[in-house]
């Protein structure tokens, strides 16, 4: 049933529980991914979406409305990965040692009981997307993924990365780039067909 997320907000600020129970199943998948890209650890994703959606729930009130819901809801998201990582003195691990669950969780690619054949394809596309993630650097791969994964504007990720709008365009467009480069490199070598099409 379709709503208004403007409405929303303002009905959980005053206290309706069940509008505040749509805000969380709309962003809690999105929440718990850009979290789980972040820290590498289901349970620490998990605590850090609990925390996002308790500090979501106690600010409300507060909220003016003069960012997007969702920017706001990521740019609080993006400050306790900051916090976590701060705690765990982890540097950006690079976007590797994925389980194929945790992939497929990630690249949000449903399991439809795919055949053998289908099933290794889709694994081989999945790695070779992770290996080419993994080439970006550490801005243009969260830029890309905030848009393709996350579905953010261009402007709820300038706002939740605090960069003006043209710099959000240049370096999504330069990540693009590099991800179709990075791909047509693993094709070239024969490590996957047709990922590009």
């Amino acid at each position: 049933m379709p709503f208004s997320v403007d409405s929303l907000w303002r009905r959980a600020a005053q206290g309706d529980h069940a509008a505040f129970s749509q805000i969380v199943q709309e962003y809690q998948h999105k929440v718990f991914s850009y979290a789980l890209r972040h820290c590498r650890n289901q349970a620490d994703a998990e605590d850090i979406a609990q925390e996002v959606f308790l500090q979501v729930y106690k600010a409300l009130p507060r909220f003016r409305g003069d960012a997007s819901l969702s920017s706001w809801i990521f740019r609080i998201t993006s400050n306790l990965c900051i916090d976590y990582a701060r705690r765990k003195k982890k540097s950006a691990q690079p976007l590797s040692g994925f389980d194929e669950e945790t992939l497929a969780f990630l690249l949000d690619k449903p399991d439809d009981a795919p055949t053998p054949d289908e099933a290794l394809l889709l694994k081989e596309e999945r790695e070779a997307l992770v290996r080419g993630l993994a080439c970006l650097t550490q801005q243009h791969r969260e830029i890309l993924l905030m848009r393709e994964m996350d579905g953010l504007t261009y402007e709820e990720i300038a706002s939740v990365c605090q960069l003006p709008l043209g710099t959000v365009r240049s370096r999504l467009a330069r990540a693009r780039l590099a991800l179709r480069r990075a791909l047509a490199e693993e094709e070239k070598e024969g490590n996957l067909e047709n990922i590009t099409e």
